[in-house]
């Protein structure tokens, strides 16, 4: 039986509770080494706050193991915004893997792009 839990993936071996931590990695990518087709899910047009619709920067990072359950995305939510200083980012699948793209709006700050 597998089960997940916080930040931990627990399952059971005989009589005893087994715990290992998930360590999940990211590792940027360059935007040139995903499929062109994924992209365009990917890119951001437009500032929902300002409304600016110019040039949005946008970060791609490789995320390793593949984020399969919740716990896992909740903890992935916490590894962004601790090391990249994201509340939001969006995920995808391409040929690569598991990817997530993390960007602001250069003009107000917002992360509210779509």
């Amino acid at each position: 039986m597998r089960t997940f839990a916080h930040g931990f993936n627990r399952f059971r071996s005989g009589e005893a509770l087994m715990i290992n931590p998930i360590k999940i990695q990211l590792s940027k990518i360059e935007k040139n080494t995903i499929d062109p087709e994924m992209l365009a899910f990917a890119a951001p047009i437009k500032c929902i706050h300002c409304y600016f619709n110019d040039y949005i920067p946008t970060q791609f990072y490789l995320v390793t193991p593949g984020v399969e359950t919740y716990d896992e995305h909740d903890e992935l939510s916490r590894i962004v915004r601790g090391q990249l200083g994201h509340n939001k980012f969006t995920s995808m699948y391409c040929d690569l893997g598991d990817v997530i793209c993390v960007t602001r709006c250069p003009q107000c700050g917002s992360e509210d792009v779509f």
